[in-house]
């Protein structure tokens, strides 16, 4: 087998530059892949550590593609020196995908996934975390490398052709990285209308204006409506028991404090526990609003100009723009799924009923955002593969 390309194990896309359409994505929004590491359980000659005390694992320095190509990486030192411990001990570049010397899997991730991971993990601190909730950087590295061993298990109903080259490129995941995995070839495949998947995830100059774009004006007399949105199950919390009048009887300024503390989902849950508290917890523009504004909703703009935002909603509260705004139908945006398609059989391979569903999911991607936000699409499937991530 000739030599190959190797891509992230996040988010699928090549470690080096690729070209489209200057028009649609100019060189400069593509610099981010060629900015990757390596993550393992190896002594990297220079290395950033991240997770638990004990160390248990590492990330390397930045790391480049050697001449040739294939899964390996180079890393330097500080001085400059690509692979320098290897080299020591009568190595070269580090292979990625296969176990090391000491018998783990070296992973290469983009500094952004690796940024976006972090940021994930903040969010998460936030949330209701399960049993199987990834929550260090370290948990990531465990679901990599048992995504790695469910590969390996998968192989051994293929052919030997066939299993020769499943996982030599990359992990091999069930959502196929929707829509990067089907570009994999000897080399990544540049084709039009799929720009969005390299656009850079972390740097979006436009992210606030673009949100804000979004906002449809709303008839004054409505603004203050009560209406829980779609996004959530509209099941009613029932009890044998009636709901305690503590709560119900607290200070709306105590209320208050306590349910900025609550993701949007439980404060949704919360007001079906009884008619008091549903009409004490209004769910109106101004809720959705603020849930938008206080970073609660979503967890994928860290960098939303909220000073900005607030201005608007200050503007919008004194009625010096004339207009009211539809900050439910935004936040319904905000969270829908466009990346919900059914989960690959990895033996069966990307079958020509997936690849319809791929380019269905894109063109509801395309359709619902301006041509300049395709970062904040980009970002948007990362975040998706990230918070799907479970131990």
């Amino acid at each position: 087998m000739g030599l190959v390309e190797i891509f992230c194990a996040i988010c699928g896309c090549p470690l080096q530059g690729v070209e489209y359409d200057p028009d649609a994505l100019p060189k400069e929004g593509t610099k981010w892949l060629k900015e990757f590491r390596v993550i393992g359980k190896t002594n990297f000659s220079v290395r950033i550590s991240h997770g638990t005390s004990e160390l248990n694992f590492n990330i390397s320095a930045l790391g480049s593609i050697p001449a040739g190509n294939g899964p390996y990486v180079d890393i330097e030192d500080t001085n400059g020196v690509s692979n320098a411990w290897r080299l020591g001990s009568g190595y070269g570049p580090w292979q990625v995908y296969e176990a090391d010397e000491i018998g783990t899997v070296l992973f290469p991730i983009h500094t952004a996934c690796l940024s976006i991971i972090q940021h994930a993990l903040s969010w998460r601190k936030h949330q209701t975390p399960s049993a199987s909730s990834v929550m260090t950087m370290e948990d990531f590295y465990k679901v990599l490398c048992q995504q790695h061993e469910r590969n390996s298990v998968a192989t051994e109903t293929m052919s030997p052709e066939t299993a020769a080259a499943f996982g030599l490129q990359g992990l091999e995941w069930e959502h196929g990285y929707y829509g990067a995995r089907q570009f994999w070839s000897q080399e990544w495949e540049s084709e039009d209308q799929w720009e969005w998947l390299c656009a850079d995830p972390i740097k979006i100059p436009t992210l606030t204006s673009d949100i804000l774009s979004r906002l449809n004006p709303l008839p004054r007399e409505s603004h203050s409506a009560t209406q829980e949105t779609a996004l959530f199950s509209h099941t009613r919390i029932t009890s044998q028991h009636s709901p305690t009048p503590f709560l119900e009887e607290l200070p709306t300024e105590v209320l208050d404090h306590i349910t900025s503390f609550l993701q949007t989902s439980s404060i949704i849950y919360l007001r079906r526990c009884s008619k008091t508290l549903a009409a004490r917890l209004p769910i109106g523009q101004k809720f959705w609003r603020e849930q938008i504004l206080s970073g609660r909703l979503v967890g994928y703009l860290w960098d939303l100009d909220y000073d900005q935002c607030r201005q608007l909603a200050l503007e919008e509260d004194e009625g010096m723009a004339n207009k009211a705004w539809d900050w439910n139908r935004l936040a319904k945006s905000l969270m829908r799924d466009y990346f919900n398609e059914p989960d690959l059989e990895l033996s069966k391979g990307y079958t020509a009923e997936w690849q319809a569903r791929l380019e269905n999911m894109n063109l509801k991607c395309k359709g619902d955002w301006v041509p300049g936000s395709i970062g904040l699409i980009n970002r948007r499937r990362i975040w998706k593969i990230v918070q799907n991530m479970k131990l």
